[in-house]
């Protein structure tokens, strides 16, 4: 049994009903994230499968309370009944996905104040008790983006995070400097890995002014010493137009996140003790919220390892899940961060899901995995869960698939655009004055090699394409497959 309470109110509040009081609830554990707040929850309830009670009707608000804290905050989801009963519900930060970034007045998605005083409006269970960061040099249309991915922008382009506490109260700001909490650990999270770790960034954007695709370079001298160049590139040309300073802004932010070489390739789990104030008095593990930042003791191997000689290892924690039955608290470091533009995020996530799909050994292991999930479900008799699993997963390829084809859209496009640069370039130099026949075969030759690399390149682009329409092809079949087994189920 759970020792935290959870209990379940009105939208509108006036209705608090403790879900201890008509049953038992078990398997409680509640996450919450950094950048955001609480995010999901989850819970056993044992009642009678037939059991009828406005308490469980999806979008009540959901509050979990440890002694008389509260610790996480959100909204009821559909719950499937069972013996025991399957719960969840969305955290006040997740829910920022479900709300439209709408600006009326503005008409700038990225008018934070605005656009979350109109989703708190419209029942976004948050409070802006202060100013949050200003965005400039950037404009998306009002209600183009959700609220979430605004906030996420903003915050990314200023090097800031943003946080709700447990009263739902938004703020946006720096991340904590020095720790906040010190941590004895027992084992080593995967040990430090340099995955994401870059020392020069190129960023490509549409600059407002000529309308043409440009790129500004961020580098970290000091990082590129120690560990020797790491380089990377994003492109956030497809995503409006942007002037260079705000491109420069955005990708020297984006850069600082990506080079503190604290990743860690795993999770931390923490039981009773092992947590611990600043004085060494250990905290309860059921009230630490994502945010906080850690000093790892017994993990660290040396200042050698690290681009500031000295700096220990401070810790920043993106996403905690809170084990009620277990009493264990799961810490995931920060890890290094991608585009929080949709395109450019979806477009990173695509490449690597079709780099993965191509060392899959055949398409009877992609069968054999969805055939495994959904056993697992149907042995829960939990049809609908399953129905719901592999529907989110066929979503999830087809927003993938339509990523990366867009991305391919967006290299034959650059190549085509620097194959008629090339053109222009040589036709220029063959109308030069004085030139003798000899270079101007030279030229013609130079001009000739471009061209064909230009559509060996496009070549292999269609290539790509081809192969990814097949793969996906090939995908959603298996997953049709297993969706229609399903309906099979008695």
């Amino acid at each position: 049994m759970s020792r935290q309470g959870i209990y379940s109110d009105a939208p509108q509040g006036g209705d608090r009903v403790w879900l201890d009081g008509l049953g038992i609830v078990t398997g409680l554990t509640y996450s919450t994230a950094y950048s955001g707040g609480a995010n999901s929850a989850t819970w056993n309830f044992l009642v009678p499968e037939a059991f009828e009670h406005r308490a469980l009707t999806p979008g009540r608000r959901v509050e979990i309370l440890n002694g008389a804290s509260r610790v996480w905050k959100g909204r009821l989801q559909e719950p499937t009944p069972g013996t025991p009963w399957n719960c969840g519900a969305v955290g006040i930060g997740a829910e920022a996905a479900n709300f439209r970034a709408y600006a009326p007045s503005s008409n700038n998605a990225l008018a934070l104040n605005e656009i979350v005083d109109q989703a708190i409006s419209r029942g976004l269970q948050w409070t802006r008790a202060a100013t949050l960061t200003t965005e400039t040099g950037t404009n998306q249309n009002s209600a183009s983006m959700t609220v979430a991915a605004a906030m996420n922008q903003v915050a990314d382009d200023n090097n800031q995070y943003w946080q709700l506490d447990n009263r739902g109260y938004v703020t946006m700001g720096s991340a904590p400097v020095g720790p906040t909490h010190l941590f004895y650990a027992i084992d080593t999270a995967g040990a430090r890995t340099l995955n994401g770790f870059v020392t020069t960034l190129y960023l490509h954007y549409t600059d407002s002014t000529s309308k043409t695709i440009k790129t500004v370079v961020s580098t970290n001298a000091a990082a590129a010493a120690r560990f020797g160049p790491l380089e990377d590139e994003y492109d956030l040309s497809s995503v409006g137009t942007m002037a260079a300073g705000h491109a420069q802004q955005y990708s020297d932010a984006l850069l600082a996140k990506l080079t503190p070489r604290s990743y860690f390739s795993d999770q931390f789990t923490a039981t009773k003790g092992q947590l611990c104030t600043l004085g060494g008095q250990p905290v309860d593990l059921a009230t630490i919220a994502a945010g906080i930042n850690m000093r790892v003791h017994y993990v660290a191997p040396s200042a050698n390892g690290e681009i500031y000689p000295g700096r220990q290892a401070d810790i920043l924690i993106a996403a905690t899940e809170y084990d009620s039955d277990n009493e264990t608290l799961t810490l995931t470091p920060v890890g290094p961060p991608s585009a929080t533009y949709p395109e450019a995020q979806l477009t990173k996530q695509a490449t690597a899901f079709y780099n993965k799909y191509e060392h899959w050994q055949n398409d009877l292991a992609i069968a054999r995995a969805l055939a495994a999930k959904a056993a697992a479900a149907r042995k829960a008799r939990r049809k609908a869960a399953a129905e719901k699993a592999v529907m989110t997963l066929k979503a999830r390829a087809k927003a993938h698939h339509t990523a990366y084809l867009h991305s391919l859209t967006t290299q034959k496009a650059r190549i085509n655009k620097m194959e008629k640069a090339a053109r222009a370039k040589a036709t220029a130099e063959r109308k030069a004055p004085n030139l003798t026949a000899a270079q101007r075969k030279a030229i013609t030759a130079n001009e000739n090699a471009i061209v064909q690399g230009d559509i060996a390149r496009k070549n292999q682009i269609d290539a790509q394409r081809k192969s990814a329409n097949a793969a996906y092809k090939r995908y959603v079949a298996h997953e049709n497959a297993v969706l229609k087994s399903i309906k099979k189920w008695k």
